[in-house]
């Protein structure tokens, strides 16, 4: 049986060094991008099934280009 807790993007989310880096990145707007990336993967069952630790590294990406994650702006895919 396996004990170790599944990693899910909420949980790496949570993680001090992960807000860390999107504070770094976005300043005072990483709370509400880092909101809106539980959101947009809570809302679709494809990135439901990804690797976590992917679909951070692409919103990270797109934070560092200032590029917002919501699927109906169209501006970043991940």
């Amino acid at each position: 049986m396996n004990t170790q807790t599944q990693l899910t993007v909420k949980s790496l989310l949570a993680q001090e060094s992960v807000k860390e880096r999107f504070e770094n990145i976005l300043k005072d707007r990483a709370a509400g991008f880092m909101a809106n990336l539980a959101v947009v993967v809570a809302n679709n069952d494809m990135l439901k099934k990804c690797d976590p630790v992917s679909v951070v590294s692409a919103a990270v990406i797109g934070a560092s280009i200032e590029l917002p994650v919501d699927p109906n702006f169209g501006f970043a895919a991940i």
